[in-house]
């Protein structure tokens, strides 16, 4: 991993005082990362209740474990693998949840007034939803390595060693990876983006 690169939003000195626990330091290093892990975690969980919770279990590992990263280093990929590890936590227990409970639509009264009642419905509205959906659920579709090597260089802005240092892998895996990730989407998504 490189020293804290020219990209890095974090200035060495409130790296080092934030190590040190320092209030104000601790507060602007979180302001400073809080938008990119944001971006990265509402990606891979895709509800923004969830989300919000995934991101404060992650700013409270950050808290608990900041002492032990090295000033020299650029703090994000370290940010990004606690990120990577709460999304899967969240998983966990999601599928975990999901298995102990199933609902239908009679569970829910009232919700097919509420969906009919809603929105304008102008066409270029229409097809811009539907390519967004069709996006976000090619991305879910491929392997979750794939889909954390994108979400980590599109949402997060990571470059491939910073992806390689997030996701404890080789530098050329994490390229490797990101191209066969990039490629495997645009086969995915070849009726939607030409």
């Amino acid at each position: 991993m490189s020293e804290t690169s020219a990209e890095s939003v974090i200035p060495r000195d409130v790296l080092v005082r934030a190590i040190g626990r320092e209030p104000a330091a601790l507060e602007a290093f979180f302001d400073q990362v809080f938008p990119r892990v944001y971006r990265v975690v509402e990606k891979m969980v895709r509800q923004r209740e969830a989300a919000e919770d995934v991101c404060q279990e992650v700013f409270y590992r950050i808290h608990r474990a900041i002492d032990r990263l090295d000033p020299e280093r650029d703090p994000l990929p370290w940010v990004m693998t606690i990120a990577m590890n709460c999304c899967r936590k969240h998983w966990a227990s999601k599928a975990e949840s999901q298995a102990k409970r199933t609902t239908g639509i009679d569970d829910h009264p009232g919700l097919d007034e509420r969906i009919d009642s809603g929105a304008p419905d102008p066409e270029a509205l229409r097809e811009d939803a539907v390519k967004r959906q069709k996006i976000e659920a090619a991305l879910q579709e491929l392997p979750e390595p794939m889909r954390e090597s994108i979400v980590l260089h599109l949402y997060a802005g990571l470059g491939h060693d910073e992806i390689a240092d997030s996701l404890g892998i080789g530098h050329a895996a994490a390229r490797k990876r990101y191209s066969r990730a990039i490629a495997r989407l645009g086969e995915l998504l070849e009726d939607v983006v030409p």
